[in-house]
């Protein structure tokens, strides 16, 4: 399971939202975000089968899921080139960040 601590997690985000609207540099924000989006799936995916065979449910995953949601959004806009959409949508990310992990320093 992927562990980011909140600071570099808004250090990346901010870096593809400056990658937006300089031409040629899209691709490298929309990889990033692909990689983001790929490591949360996994972490998700983790968590779903360790609950399955715990007979439980992790909150975290629920987390994780919109996460997730708001990623592929983001990277829809991105794909389409929507850059105010994309732009909103990653600010928002990281609203979602700050707002559902508090002050620990650590996300999955």
């Amino acid at each position: 399971m992927l562990v980011v601590d909140k600071k570099t997690a808004r250090k990346k985000i901010e870096d593809v939202k400056g990658k937006l609207s300089i031409p040629g540099e899209e691709q490298e924000g929309i990889l990033e975000i692909k990689k983001l989006l790929a490591a949360k799936e996994s972490s998700l995916q983790q968590i779903e089968s360790c609950a399955s065979c715990c007979g439980g449910s992790c909150s975290i995953g629920f987390l994780l899921e919109a996460e997730a949601e708001i990623l592929k959004n983001a990277l829809e806009a991105m794909v389409s080139n929507d850059v105010s959409r994309a732009s909103l949508l990653l600010e928002d990310y990281l609203d979602f960040l700050e707002s559902n992990y508090g002050n620990a320093p650590n996300i999955f």
